[in-house]
């Protein structure tokens, strides 16, 4: 009795010990929420006049969603033709093309109303009839990205008479009036650059900060008589005669363009259709306070537009969540310790007589199905189970890798495609992972078909997601979208990328195989035992629905920010909190299919395999029922081609979720079940083991004992 007291305040003391270290390593993690910044390119100073290049990126919209190449609209080109600048493959699958624009910014060189070219847009809109190429984009919302030094575009815009910038989705090409319904194109800009002098050398500057105000002025012009080429045709002309000049455009001016100018009597903003002269200005600023290595803080945080004030509230709700289940599993734990003993040592193991067995409380019947715990599922329900916990362990270690090392700094919005980039390269090299955990945990299941079950590993997540990607990539080419692919260039990428994914999990297989497969603390019956009828509540259906809306409720503020990455184009990279939610779901996860098939072995239902890999991953649920509430009231999708788009990827990434959240609850429940039944011991006093104990009951005696129970 002493020995056990001993064992139980030793399994106490072990619990208490991993809640003091998940805490601290939260602590730690919420000190480095900031993460350190390795910028992706190395800091670029400019001296005066020094030539600042502009370029242009894709056309994003968060209604139509396809991406569009910014020559794709009649924009200006530039005079020595348009270049696209190299990219990596992260930036390619997102179709993020930059390409150089026609713009010139020289350092600390003011530029005021300079006429830029003038472009034909196209018919005028009319009812009835379809509209040109840049209503289209205006009505469907697209937002142009400029790049500066490495940095995006910030927007800033008056609504409501209150100047404010966004620092997310750049700036829109147009505006649709609420008056009349016609589009408007946004044909000037002010190009707002912010420069930090360095302390060590002055006459070094450093861009810490770069801002777009787009305005929309009808400029009535013609050419000047000095003109010598054909105008509208897109190449940067000599000067147009602005027939209706504002101040900031008027020859020796020294005033920039402002909104009051715009909107002054007499004024009007210019239709997306016609000859339009496209002007900007650009204006430096310099700010002694902000350096260039934290230039990025303010469009990682977005400004504070998303209150992280209700992030911390569900973290912290979560984190008591997770205390109370733990000490929940620590208490079912060293209960069964301390009974064991006490009253129920000579039934352990053999159940004698009926009596016995009837005599057991019925949070003890779970010591009724020690010799069928562990009876492994039919062979296919094995190999598919080996392989979907396989591929989990996969994507679990790819996601914690890639949070990891965003946490650290190394994959942040300088290093453009550097996310994308390292999921891939993770996710390949974290084959192993899913070759051993399959191999062994199938050896373990005692599965014959080894061959299949390796094949199985290294296809199960790949094919859907070749055949996802084929499909959007087809869509995309019909849509005339940045985001398709060359097919060749797709076909060659990815079967690079399954070559090495087999060969990783390959060898992960090999060294599972040769590992020792994992004993059971108990031996297995001949004849399984006959399952009572189940309470209602204990319904597989009911406790999906019912558990799954628990770990829920700490991610719906991360995940709105996930999705607003994704589809709006926030810049989100505080993954210093994103690294404790995950950590947090996780075990959440695990707990509540811990606790799920703790009260289905209770009620002698032995089949728990599945069933808390599917508790495990029944928060997905609820997550698609987020992803649905944020297309309908965030997106305002406008096509039926986009809502493919975004439902077809989202329904792919919850599947993703749901196969690694289920093999972290399988896992757990594993462990939990392995620990629960080591504590049983026999007769005499000796653990149980599944090479030294054997079933003493024969078959008829078992099924007797079966009939009396199920009869009581």
């Amino acid at each position: 009795m002493m020995d056990m007291i001993a064992n139980a305040n030793t399994m106490v003391s072990a619990c208490q010990s991993k809640v003091l270290a998940i805490s601290m390593l939260l602590f730690a993690t919420a000190t480095c929420i900031d993460a350190i910044y390795l910028p992706g390119v190395d800091p670029h100073s400019f001296r005066a006049h020094d030539v600042v290049p502009l370029h242009v990126g894709k056309l994003t919209s968060s209604a139509a969603l396809f991406p569009m190449d910014y020559y794709g609209l009649p924009f200006c080109r530039p005079a020595a033709g348009v270049h696209h600048l190299d990219q990596n493959f992260g930036q390619l699958l997102a179709g993020d093309r930059t390409s150089t624009s026609p713009y010139e910014l020289r350092m600390q060189q003011e530029v005021y109303c300079q006429q830029l070219c003038s472009m034909d847009l196209g018919s005028a809109q009319k009812d009835g009839t379809e509209p040109n190429t840049i209503v289209a984009a205006i009505q469907n919302a697209y937002h142009h990205h400029w790049i500066v030094d490495n940095l995006n575009s910030a927007a800033v815009m008056k609504p409501k008479n209150k100047t404010a910038t966004n620092y997310w989705q750049g700036f829109p090409v147009g505006f649709v009036s609420a008056k009349d319904g016609l589009a408007y194109v946004n044909n000037h800009v002010n190009i707002i650059v912010t420069f930090h002098s360095e302390d060590f050398e002055p006459d070094s500057h450093r861009i810490v900060k770069f801002a777009v105000e787009p305005l929309s002025i009808k400029h009535d012009f013609a050419p000047a008589e000095t003109k010598g080429e054909e105008g509208f045709d897109g190449v940067i002309p000599d000067q147009f005669e602005i027939l209706n000049p504002l101040e900031s455009s008027k020859k020796d001016s020294r005033e920039h363009t402002t909104r009051r100018m715009t909107t002054a009597k007499g004024r009007s903003a210019q239709l997306a259709s016609g000859p339009v002269l496209f002007t900007y200005d650009v204006i430096w600023i310099e700010d002694p306070f902000t350096r260039w290595a934290s230039r990025w803080d303010i469009y990682m945080s977005n400004d504070d537009t998303i209150p992280f004030s209700r992030c911390w509230q569900q973290l912290f709700r979560g984190l008591v969540d997770m205390i109370v289940m733990l000490i929940m599993i620590t208490a079912i734990l060293c209960h069964n310790l301390q009974k064991q003993r006490e009253q129920y040592g000579p039934i352990l193991t053999h159940v004698a007589t009926v009596e016995d067995s009837i005599s057991l409380p019925e949070d003890q019947h779970w010591r009724l199905v020690c010799r069928d715990v562990f009876r492994p599922p039919p062979p296919t329900a094995a190999l598919l189970l080996s392989a979907a916990c396989g591929t989990g362990a996969q994507l679990f270690s790819t996601s914690s890798l890639v949070i990891i090392f965003g946490a650290l700094g190394f994959l942040n919005p300088a290093r453009r495609g550097s996310l994308m980039m390292g999921w891939i390269l993770f996710f390949v090299l974290s084959g192993t992972v899913n070759g051993y955990v399959t191999a062994r945990l199938y050896k373990t299941l005692r599965g014959g078909a080894w061959r299949w079950a390796k094949l199985t590993a290294c296809f199960m997540l790949p094919v859907p997601a070749v055949v996802v990607f084929a499909f959007m990539d087809l869509l995309s080419w019909r849509m005339g979208s940045t985001l398709a692919v060359p097919f060749m260039s797709a076909l060659a990428v990815c079967a690079i990328l399954l070559a090495f994914h087999v060969m990783f999990v390959s060898a992960g297989a090999r060294f599972g195989y040769s590992a020792s497969p994992v004993e059971s603390p108990m031996p297995i019956s001949d004849v399984p035992q006959q399952i009572p009828k189940q309470p209602r509540f204990m319904n597989p259906f009911i406790t999906t629905i019912a558990c799954g809306i628990f770990p829920c409720t700490l991610i719906f503020a991360e995940l709105t920010l996930i999705l607003a990455n994704l589809w709006k184009g926030y810049t989100n990279y505080a993954f210093g909190y994103t690294l404790m939610v995950f950590i947090l779901f996780a075990i959440e996860c695990a707990m509540i299919s811990i606790l799920v098939a703790y009260l289905q072995l209770c009620n002698r239902d032995y089949h728990w395999w599945w069933r808390s890999f599917c508790t495990a991953g029944s928060p997905v649920i609820y997550i698609f029922i987020v992803v649905i509430i944020f297309g309908t009231r965030h997106l305002g999708i406008s096509s039926v081609e986009a809502m493919i788009l975004y439902y077809g990827y989202m329904a792919f990434f919850s599947l993703c979720a749901f196969v690694m959240l289920g093999a972290v609850g399988f896992f757990a429940t594993f462990w939990f079940t392995l620990k629960l039944y080591s504590t049983i011991e026999d007769a005499d006093g000796h653990e149980t083991s599944g090479k030294e104990s054997e079933l003493t009951l024969d078959k008829g005696s078992l099924h007797e004992r079966q009939a009396v129970l199920d009869q009581a």
